[in-house]
């Protein structure tokens, strides 16, 4: 997908918010999880042809879009990406080329 967008001039023209957990505590000894912004990206948002299917915590999780993005530090599964009202959750992060110029993220858009 990376060499299909380096390119394409403007295939990168959706803006999302890449938005980092983080747990507050809840007043009873827990924690809730908080999602602060911590970026303003373009990105690609494609669906999969099939949803796949990532062991993680002992529940399935779908993969139902990958996002691509320009290359940046600190990209990972503890983040998210927000599209007007949509929710991507990152379920897996890799650098499809290995060239630090793209970011393929697989992600599960929550309902």
């Amino acid at each position: 997908m990376s060499a299909d967008i380096a390119r394409r001039p403007g295939a990168l023209r959706t803006r999302a918010t890449l938005e980092a957990r983080t747990e507050v505590p809840d007043g009873a000894g827990g924690t809730d999880p908080v999602w602060a912004t911590e970026a303003e990206v373009w990105v690609n948002v494609a669906p999969v042809k099939a949803a796949s299917a990532l062991p993680a915590e002992g529940r399935r999780q779908e993969v139902t879009h990958t996002v691509t993005l320009r290359h940046r530090d600190g990209v990972s599964i503890r983040k998210r990406f927000r599209v007007g009202t949509r929710i991507f959750e990152i379920r897996a992060v890799h650098d499809p080329d290995e060239r630090g110029v793209f970011l393929e993220c697989q992600c599960e858009e929550q309902s």
